[in-house]
């Protein structure tokens, strides 16, 4: 409470944060406007995407290509981000399976959530050649970067070795030619502003707690190919 009164701020967006209602209450005390986006929060204006939805899909578009052996690496279950992000994608990761008839038996590799975390998983999904999967998909472009740099340093060629699809819509996703979901950011970043602004104009409702799931775009690039016969 202090810092919003101390630094005179306007209104509140939570990014990827879950708001409890205490804290919810607390700024509505303050008449500060608030806004949330990654999930749904009661008692606030929400914006995200479909995690279970958006990983359904993009392990989708390996198995149109051809791929059976398909693995996901993602972020730990046990550091889950709030609106559990991590075991979502991976839901919507075997869902897709599921529904192809394909094995879930060592499907999933798991580590911290960022470049690092990907090479780390990759570097354990890929070593065995005689298991190797053709198809990654990754529970973030960040991951999803991780994994193509260790695939390289394993003497792998993408797309030709490996496929490789992210989640997000990461500015680096085009320097890498990396397919993925592609979320938007900025567009939910505006959205949010405007929503924020509208309620600074006198269009606040304190009763609002609607949410707009918005859509996902598959954005490809370079990094998906039908498997090698």
């Amino acid at each position: 409470d202090y810092f919003l009164v101390r630094k005179g701020v306007d209104a509140v967006i939570a990014l990827t944060l879950f708001i409890s209602d205490d804290e919810v209450q607390r700024l509505r005390n303050l008449r500060k406007p608030i806004v949330g986006i990654g999930g749904r929060i009661p008692g606030i204006p929400t914006f995200s995407i479909d995690d279970t939805e958006t990983a359904r899909k993009a392990t989708e578009h390996l198995i149109e290509l051809g791929h059976t052996k398909i693995v996901h690496l993602g972020g730990d279950q046990e550091q889950q981000l709030d609106f559990e992000v991590h075991s979502r994608r991976l839901e919507g990761f075997r869902q897709a399976l599921k529904t192809a008839g394909l094995s879930h038996s060592d499907d999933f590799f798991a580590d911290d959530f960022d470049i690092s975390g990907g090479y780390r998983s990759a570097i354990k999904a890929l070593s065995n050649s005689g298991a190797r999967p053709t198809g990654v998909v990754a529970g973030s472009d960040e991951i999803a970067i991780g994994v193509m740099t260790a695939a390289r340093e394993l003497g792998l060629k993408i797309p030709e070795d490996l496929s490789v699809i992210g989640i997000d819509g990461h500015p680096l996703g085009e320097t890498f030619g990396l397919t993925t979901m592609n979320q938007r950011p900025s567009r939910q970043g505006s959205m949010a502003v405007s929503e924020a602004l509208a309620q600074l104009g006198g269009a606040w409702d304190e009763s609002d707690d609607s949410h707009l799931e918005l859509q996902v775009d598959l954005k490809v690039r370079n990094s998906t190919a039908p498997p090698q016969a």
